[in-house]
């Protein structure tokens, strides 16, 4: 994906009364930022205070949000998202803003990413049925395995939770498993050579 920068919207900042509305301006886009808009009410009062017409704003704030979004996702896009023309005090300050903010808005994008539910503990052990209605089964071994995962929270309000899964398996689903998952360890060992 393409950043998409539009540096003539960028040096309304220029028009910025002091540095920390510069530096309001990317923590409310960045707050903002998976909202279709801004609210407005912060638009028109960004307008009034840089002088310009709410959809110049809207420019400034879309390039903002690429600006953001290179420096979260990739060193390289942010550094090829400048003009070399590009007004060098203005340009200073936006990195100024950007290197001291990308810590936290790191973390504040994976606790908010898509994830998959994370293995915390496993613990088994072997049975081995010493009754059942067709003699057949009896005195056959079965592992009970039991996982501990942690389903990720999907909202702001939501804790991480814990939820246990239990399984029985058989002798020859053991080591199918047991064979998949050594495929598995040769792959990862393969990838990481």
């Amino acid at each position: 994906m393409a950043t998409t920068v539009d540096a003539e919207s960028l040096m309304l900042l220029l028009k910025a009364p002091n540095k920390d509305f510069v530096r309001d301006v990317f923590v409310q886009c960045f707050r903002w930022r998976l909202n279709k808009a801004l609210p407005q009410a912060l638009r028109s009062s960004w307008a009034g205070t840089l002088d310009a017409s709410v959809s110049a704003v809207d420019s400034l704030v879309a390039s903002v949000n690429a600006l953001i979004s290179a420096a979260l996702y990739s060193k390289e896009r942010l550094r090829r998202a400048f003009p070399e023309d590009f007004h060098p005090q203005l340009k200073t300050l936006i990195a100024n803003v950007l290197v001291e903010r990308i810590p936290e808005w790191s973390q504040e994008v994976l606790r908010h990413k898509v994830s998959l539910p994370r293995l915390r503990e496993v613990d088994w052990r072997v049975d081995v049925k010493t009754s059942s209605n067709k003699i057949s089964r009896m005195a056959v071994p079965s592992v009970l395995l039991q996982m501990k995962v942690e389903d990720p929270a999907t909202s702001d309000d939501e804790v991480a939770s814990d939820r246990n899964i239990d399984v029985e398996l058989t002798r020859e689903t053991l080591q199918t498993l047991l064979d998949g998952l050594g495929r598995l360890r040769d792959q990862l060992s393969g990838v990481s050579s």
